[in-house]
């Protein structure tokens, strides 16, 4: 092999014909191993190419319907594979994505690249057959927004709850400041009053002398 990035040749010696669209591969030159990386769509992925699907040919149609989504689409991917489609929708679109793949080795590199990516905790994956999966994402969604509309509920609850009572706390130092108003004019009144004894006091000695 001339070319030293290149480290294994393959070529598919039968058709795709089994459950999870994986085909049989003969090592014909370099290293017996089918593991590799891809970067794609601003995207890194790991997979054996012996276990899952993969086509490099749809790179084009990969970039040409993410390039479709907008930051608020909710992405259900039913064949998702290693995260082609369902990565970059997260990661550059900024999608919610629900992704699945009945494979368990596909299944296996989908989180693995997620967590490759940086985007554990953005990505709901699931292990399931499609059917099973179009009816369990429909639940989880559904029970995802009444969770949001209840948290969005109770967070204006607590501001509601927070300005009353920065209006109460307003009224009581209204009421201490008028407190302090009548306390204060108490005081001067008492002064005043002191003061006309004390004047009294010094007409009465400047009337002795």
């Amino acid at each position: 092999i001339k070319n030293k990035s290149i480290k294994t040749v393959v070529t598919k010696i039968g058709l795709i014909d089994t459950q999870f669209r994986t085909f049989p591969l003969e090592v014909i030159a370099g290293e017996d191993n089918t593991k590799t990386r891809v970067n794609e769509s601003n995207c890194k992925f790991d997979f054996d190419f012996r276990n899952v699907y993969w086509n490099s040919r749809l790179q084009t149609e990969h970039r040409r319907l993410v390039d479709l989504f907008k930051s608020d689409d909710v992405i259900c991917d039913v064949f998702a594979g290693v995260g082609p489609f369902s990565i970059p929708s997260a990661k550059n679109k900024n999608c919610l994505v629900y992704a699945n793949d009945l494979n368990p080795e596909s299944f296996h590199y989908l989180n693995h690249n997620i967590t490759l990516n940086k985007l554990d905790g953005t990505l709901k994956t699931y292990n399931l057959d499609g059917r099973e999966f179009i009816k369990q994402v429909v639940y989880d969604i559904i029970n995802n927004n009444e969770q949001q509309e209840e948290k969005d509920n109770n967070k204006d609850n607590m501001d509601i709850e927070s300005n009353n009572n920065k209006e109460d706390e307003g009224k009581n130092s209204d009421n201490n400041n008028n407190v302090n108003n009548e306390i204060d004019m108490s005081e001067n009144n008492n002064n005043n009053n002191n003061n006309n004894d004390n004047n009294k006091k010094k007409k009465k000695k400047k009337v002795k002398i």
